[in-house]
């Protein structure tokens, strides 16, 4: 599990999230149990096949499974027909092209 390979090496408190994916629904209260706060999941394609996205019947049974135990839940709430049509990622915004961008100061470097 993670926590057993990151507790070793961590210097801060960490939590692990879970994944809510279609082949571990009914797995969530024992991950749980093992330490993890709460659950992630993908309404749209994450472009990661290990990760791939739930669907209604799907988020439906994982909300209610984390129902039973308090569990949290977070989601990448994307609309897949939206996002294949967002302009591509040369054309977007960037944070100095926003009015707001350009009247933040730059970061110093810290002194060393």
């Amino acid at each position: 599990m993670r926590a057993a390979v990151v507790g070793p090496k961590a210097h801060i408190d960490v939590g692990i999230w879970g994944g809510a994916i279609p082949g571990n629904l009914g797995e969530s209260h024992v991950l749980h149990e093992a330490g993890v706060f709460g659950f992630t999941c993908f309404l749209s394609p994450s472009g990661v096949a290990e990760f791939p996205q739930l669907d209604r019947a799907d988020l439906a049974a994982v909300l209610g499974e984390l129902a039973l135990f308090g569990g949290l839940r977070i989601a990448h709430a994307g609309v897949a027909h939206h996002l294949a049509s967002a302009p591509p990622p040369a054309a977007r915004a960037t944070p100095t092209s926003l009015p707001h961008g350009r009247e933040r100061p730059r970061k110093r470097p810290s002194p060393r």
